[in-house]
């Protein structure tokens, strides 16, 4: 039987165990990680993303101190790290985090469809900076393995963004190949009245 808390309940939850694994001497520092994990998830479904990068970055801390800097967990946390930067609109460090994940997971994985995910956030990062060779290139990767492991709706998120990189770039032909395989991958999965 699960108990479903509101996030603002959750949030006191997990920083009350936090202050109580802090007390309690020879804690695994893998439990006091976790919830700064889940904290940072809930801040960030939360829309709040200071409050998620500070979460994130404890997670980090601890993960670095006590499992090595090239753990798939530091991976996966230097992910969502991105992700936060990202949305604050630091697009620099948003590219470091997702750089440094990929380069743990091709290293330690094969969770390509995380690899996809960080080489989309990429992407998209260089388009904004207006070097669209390389937002292509990125993005074309990240496509081909979100074609491999994620469902239609992230496929076809990721065809939109190639044809919006594409048509920023001056390409509209191509950028409207892009938006109608969009189209037709999404139409195939959910139908085209959804």
């Amino acid at each position: 039987h699960h108990v479903c808390f509101h996030p603002i309940q959750a949030i006191t939850v997990y920083d009350q165990a936090i202050t109580i694994f802090r007390k309690i001497p020879d804690t695994d520092f893998r439990a006091i990680a976790s919830a700064y994990s889940r904290l940072g998830a809930l801040f960030e479904k939360k829309g709040n993303c200071e409050a998620s990068l500070h979460s994130w970055k404890k997670a980090l801390k601890l993960h670095n101190s006590n499992s090595g800097s090239d753990s798939i967990a530091v991976g996966e946390i230097l992910f969502h790290i991105g992700k936060s930067y990202d949305q604050l609109g630091n697009f620099d460090k948003s590219v470091g985090c997702f750089s440094e994940a990929v380069k743990i997971f091709r290293s330690k994985t094969e969770d390509s469809e995380m690899i996809g995910q960080a080489l989309g956030f990429i992407g998209k990062s260089y388009a904004r900076k207006k070097q669209y060779a390389k937002a292509v290139e990125l993005s074309t990767e990240s496509l081909r393995l979100q074609k491999e492991f994620a469902d239609a709706g992230c496929i076809a998120e990721s065809l939109v963004e190639l044809g919006n990189i594409l048509k920023a770039w001056g390409k509209t032909v191509q950028s409207i190949q892009f938006f109608e395989e969009a189209l037709r991958t999404y139409e195939e999965a959910f139908g085209s009245d959804a």
